[in-house]
């Protein structure tokens, strides 16, 4: 099974040489045994055709998914013995930065912190291949399978184009496909006539911000969030810019990068489906206005 990377998908993969990486940390209680994990992950890749993908380069060198149904390409898993209750955050920081080689291996690797009593994980994914809500659903069925190898965790019927994630009314839409046409014209004329100095940024050295709030602070947080109808993203958003503004006062860049889980605005896209691209809106403080 194969399909072309979308456009958004593309953006993420890149060239391949640089991580575009997503890290989820969860921590264990009790004894796991590494057999049950490596079954787990053998039955969440038979649940997920694009977890046994690779990506290959046509003639045209466009990327593509591969799937590769041999029993040997599995999910990897690196094992390594815990330190502390701190390591984890040592070696997230190895995660986010480790290259994955999309050529050859599948997209979704773990790193086991194991201890006696308590193990953390690491599912680590290219950003390419899945959002937060696809990551934390896989999350989801790895625990169940954990906690009882016979579950059923169903089967995905996996994305394979555009077609599939937009209605067909719309998508057959005569005025809907002049407009896009027109505008694909009207960006491909300018990006042909507009000199673009392509200028590398450089990446400098990641950071991690790791804050825990109590549990009655965290329900209030939630509470107050719900009241008002909107999300606690967007109050920790505005938090975020609030400080920046204090204390870079006019330099202060004042935007702020939301994502938007796509997912609640076309019920096609399920929560289980890997799928990397969504919504992004882009916040600001305005001195007229208060929160």
């Amino acid at each position: 099974m194969k399909r072309k990377l979308l456009f958004g998908e593309r953006m993420l993969y890149g060239d391949g040489k640089n991580p575009f990486n997503i890290v989820i940390p969860f921590k264990i209680r009790g004894e796991i045994k590494e057999d049950d994990l490596r079954f787990a992950l053998f039955k969440i890749q038979k649940k997920h055709p694009w977890l046994t993908a690779a990506i290959r380069f046509d003639e045209d060198k466009k990327p593509w998914f591969v799937t590769n149904l041999n029993e040997a390409f599995k999910i990897p898993i690196r094992i390594v013995e815990r330190l502390g209750d701190d390591h984890w955050e040592q070696e997230s920081t190895h995660e986010w930065k480790t290259v994955f080689d999309a050529t050859t291996a599948p997209l979704c690797r773990i790193t086991w912190l194991k201890g006696k009593e308590v193990s953390e994980f690491l599912m680590v994914y290219h950003h390419c291949l899945c959002d937060g809500t696809a990551a934390l659903s896989i999350l989801t069925e790895l625990l169940q399978l954990l906690d009882d190898p016979d579950t059923d965790i169903g089967r995905e019927i996996p994305i394979m184009g555009v077609e599939d994630v937009i209605p067909a009314k719309v998508l057959n839409s005569y005025r809907n496909r002049t407009k896009n046409g027109l505008i694909g014209k009207i960006a491909t004329l300018a990006l042909w006539i507009i000199p673009i100095k392509k200028v590398a940024v450089e990446r400098k050295k990641d950071f991690m911000f790791h804050w825990r709030f109590d549990q009655e602070l965290t329900k209030d947080i939630i509470r107050f969030c719900k009241s008002n109808q909107f999300t606690v993203n967007t109050l920790l958003s505005a938090a975020v810019l609030t400080a920046f503004k204090e204390v870079r006062k006019e330099k202060a860049f004042n935007k702020i990068s939301l994502p938007v889980d796509i997912r609640n605005f076309n019920p096609i896209i399920k929560k289980d489906h890997i799928f990397a691209f969504g919504l992004m809106i882009v916040l600001s403080l305005l001195p007229e206005k208060d929160f």
